[in-house]
This record gives C-alpha cells, structure tokens and sequence, in this order.
C-alpha cells in the first residue's frame, strides 16, 4: 500500500487558483492526484487582493525606475557625443532664454 502524501501550492490569484482546480487535464500526469481547496487560509479575499495589487504596483514602479535610468543614460552619452562633457552651463532655463557661451565674451574687450 502506497503511503499518502500532502502538498499545498499557492497561486498568485483566485483565478489562477479556480483555472487549475478546474482543468480536466491530468495532475503532472497522473490521474490519482486529487486537488482542493485549503482549508487552513487566514487571507480574507479582500487581503489577498490588496497584496497582488500592492505587488503589481512596486512591479511597475520598479519597471519605471529602471526606465528612467535608461533614459538618463542615453541622454548622458548623446550629450558627450555632441560635444563631451557636461552641458548644464551652457542648456537654456527656459524657453526664451539665451544659452551662455563663454567665449568671446570676456571683460575688457
């Protein structure tokens, strides 16, 4: 006689959880497994749902981070090809302003 065994698996949504009670395929191909629901689960289904989100949220975040950083590393290297070297002394304030240019301009002339 074989000797039964648990496993518990936690999916990442209700959903993801319902699709796979509810598949008629067989459980890593055996037909013997049998699953179902947990009934040890502290989670109220609200809870559950903040955390994907508060997940899905610092997933975008961190996503944004690293774009941001790519950004500012092509607009580095685009900014030393035209000319090296850092340009915030001579890039316009605003719109209408006049980029500085230290040559030529020196006192007494």
């Amino acid at each position: 006689e074989s000797e039964r065994r648990n496993a518990f698996v936690q999916y990442k949504t209700r959903q993801d959880a319902e699709r796979a009670l509810n598949n008629p395929d067989a459980i890593l191909g055996n037909r013997f497994i049998l699953a179902n629901w947990a009934k040890f689960d502290n989670l109220k289904e609200e809870e559950v749902k903040k955390q994907s989100e508060d997940l899905e949220l610092k997933k975008k975040l961190l996503q944004l981070q690293k774009d941001k950083q790519a950004l500012l590393l092509k607009l580095q290297e685009k900014n030393t090809a035209e000319g090296g070297g850092d340009k915030s002394t001579s890039a316009p304030l605003s719109a209408n302003a006049v980029p500085f240019s230290p040559r030529g301009r020196g006192r007494g002339r």
